[in-house]
């Protein structure tokens, strides 16, 4: 849900007039032969051709001009080399095997 949500601000951001709700971030699981899921947030498939089955139910359709736009700015995307220190883990304490001592 948190990616669904920060590509479309970022899509919508750049290409004005997309249909609401038209991002989905379905999860594909295209071998398996088994899911068991309950109450997930997103869209869970079992192979490819429920995942297009999906797609082509989908009542917000986007124009090939919208497609090539959203293509292309994907395509065109820098990212930003994050600068700041990255924080080393604290390592584990090591355990200290104490000797009984007598009462």
């Amino acid at each position: 849900m948190y990616h669904q949500k920060m590509f479309q601000q970022w899509i919508t951001a750049l290409i004005p007039n997309l249909p609401d709700g038209f991002v989905f971030a379905p999860v594909v699981f295209p071998i398996a032969k088994w899911i068991g899921i309950n109450n997930c947030s997103v869209p869970v498939f079992q192979g490819i051709p429920a995942l297009l089955q999906m797609i082509v139910s989908c009542p917000n359709c986007l124009t090939a001009t919208q497609v090539q736009a959203i293509a292309q700015a994907v395509a065109e995307l820098k990212l930003v080399e994050n600068t700041s220190p990255i924080p080393q883990p604290i390592p584990k304490p090591k355990l200290v095997k104490r000797q009984n001592q007598p009462n």
